[in-house]
């Protein structure tokens, strides 16, 4: 069973994003400048 790099660089990419928008739903968002995406 292989994983491509490219599907771990996406898993990675998608948990960050849920955690950024984590953060901005906890009104934490502000602390780090604007996180636009």
């Amino acid at each position: 069973m292989s994983i491509d790099t490219r599907e771990i660089a996406d898993l990675a990419r998608e948990i960050r994003l849920q955690i950024l928008h984590t953060i901005k739903g906890a009104g934490m968002g502000h602390i780090g400048g604007d996180f636009s995406v």
